[in-house]
């Protein structure tokens, strides 16, 4: 949906929350795709980083949120130790708080100052809020195997959530 920034509203009352957009730029690491998806781009022509946004599809209105996914890919394809849990709204809304405050953490291009410095308690309690929001509303699940079975999980965890039928995910 997004790249390094995904702009989202939390749902009011039975309201689905919503991603309105974010940035548009995937850097992946050339190797990396080579390896798991050999047709998506040639490695020899990208060394290095690359963007692969613009090959990715594109929405022009907000898109409804209905399970969130944390990811980790097991570096070898062939020997891939394989989880998938659903968080707790506990550790969701820690989730939840880490996303929103990576950027947050940054130095700046003068080293001087970082971002965290201009979010001042006001702010903070009102992030913390549409936290408590989002992880209520949305469930979360952790994704451990190769590319090709997290997609998997999330693709079964989504189609669950909006059919309404138990998705296998062990709680």
């Amino acid at each position: 949906m997004a790249g390094d920034i995904a702009l989202m509203r939390p749902g009011h009352g039975s309201e689905t929350p919503r991603i309105l957009g974010g940035t548009r730029a995937y850097y992946v690491r050339a190797g990396v795709v080579g390896r798991w998806f050999p047709r998506l781009l040639t490695v020899d022509n990208h060394p290095g980083k690359v963007d692969i946004g613009s090959r990715l599809p594109t929405t022009e209105s907000p898109v409804s949120l209905v399970s969130a996914a944390v990811v980790n890919i097991d570096g070898d394809p062939h020997q891939v130790m394989e989880s998938y849990t659903q968080y707790s709204r506990h550790t969701a809304r820690t989730v939840w708080l880490r996303a929103s405050s990576h950027l947050l953490d940054r130095v700046l291009t003068d080293d001087v100052v970082v971002l965290r410095e201009f979010e001042n308690v006001r702010a903070t309690r009102r992030r913390l809020s549409l936290i408590r929001v989002l992880a209520s509303q949305v469930p979360m699940i952790n994704s451990v195997g190769s590319v090709h079975m997290a997609a998997d999980h999330i693709e079964a965890h989504a189609a669950a959530e909006v059919s309404g039928t138990p998705s296998g995910v062990v709680p």
